[in-house]
């Protein structure tokens, strides 16, 4: 069975997440975090994480969120742009 998580975001400028394993990347636009089976990735804009307890699996994320998206583990999320200019 997957462990759970939670991810509520209030008026696309603050995202609180449990069930964190681990950040696996991060700059102003784009948070990726590790879940039991999947990623989410957070985009928008002057992202900040604000805190983070890899212990407990809790995450909050500060900025101008504008996306939020699952991806399942081992799948590269590539942009549109990227993949048309290969």
């Amino acid at each position: 069975m997957a462990k759970i998580h939670n991810l509520k975001i209030e008026n696309n400028a603050v995202a609180e997440l449990s069930g964190v394993e681990e950040v696996l990347a991060f700059d102003d636009k784009s948070v990726s975090f590790a879940l039991n089976e999947k990623k989410l990735i957070l985009t928008g804009d002057k992202l900040t994480i604000e805190s983070l307890d890899t212990v407990n699996g809790n995450a909050v994320v500060k900025g101008e969120i504008m996306c939020a998206k699952y991806v399942k583990k081992g799948i590269k999320a590539v942009g549109v742009l990227r993949k048309l200019f290969k």
